[in-house]
């Protein structure tokens, strides 16, 4: 076999297994211990996110964060996470429900959200809820020690829960968007290239 064929099978092989490791950065839904709802700070770099799908409890380190230029975490800004950039899709409450469920609003709005539809984070990802009753705890939005009757989900149910806790999530979309400029050189340069 000739050295410049070799050369061509090394490479094809070589981005064969890193292009499924870390040429895209895939789709998640993270949380991180902020107060819900409303306008967020931007977390610190070497934040800790917990990954609520689609793997439950894995977690992924925070190595800096791109702002829209409105100082504060929201759609539109650019998180890097375990050296992949990630676009901000989505931030608000993930409601944490006595009846094992993590559901978040489609549309973050605060007050009363009977009507709304609800989308669970897990154990069902991406089942809708619809919110047919709110008991308020008398803060006038919804919150811990709150009660919400939901319909709907994976088999048409009707659920009576309570609200345990609430968390900030944000979903975020993988973006191809290469962080690290060097890297095509530097594999390149390992081929003779």
């Amino acid at each position: 076999m000739s050295g410049k064929r070799y050369h061509w099978i090394l490479a094809v092989l070589g981005l064969l297994i890193l292009l499924p490791a870390g040429a895209f950065a895939q789709d998640k839904v993270l949380e991180l211990d902020l107060l819900p709802g409303g306008p967020e700070p931007i977390p610190p770099d070497c934040s800790t996110w917990h990954e609520l799908w689609p793997s439950f409890c894995a977690s992924s380190h925070q190595d800096s964060l791109e702002d829209n230029g409105d100082g504060l975490l929201t759609a539109c800004d650019y998180i890097y996470l375990d050296g992949q950039r990630f676009h901000v899709d989505w931030v608000g409450p993930t409601y944490y429900l006595n009846c094992d469920i993590l559901i978040e609003p489609s549309d973050y709005q605060e007050g009363d959200p009977i009507c709304q539809t609800w989308i669970e984070v897990t154990p069902n990802y991406g089942a809708l809820w619809h919110v047919d009753d709110w008991v308020d705890n008398g803060d006038g939005v919804v919150s811990v020690c709150d009660d919400i009757i939901i319909s709907g989900g994976a088999s048409g149910e009707v659920l009576t829960c309570h609200i345990d806790d609430i968390r900030t999530n944000i979903r975020v979309t993988g973006d191809p968007t290469a962080t690290e400029e060097s890297s095509w050189s530097q594999f390149k340069s390992l081929f003779g290239f």
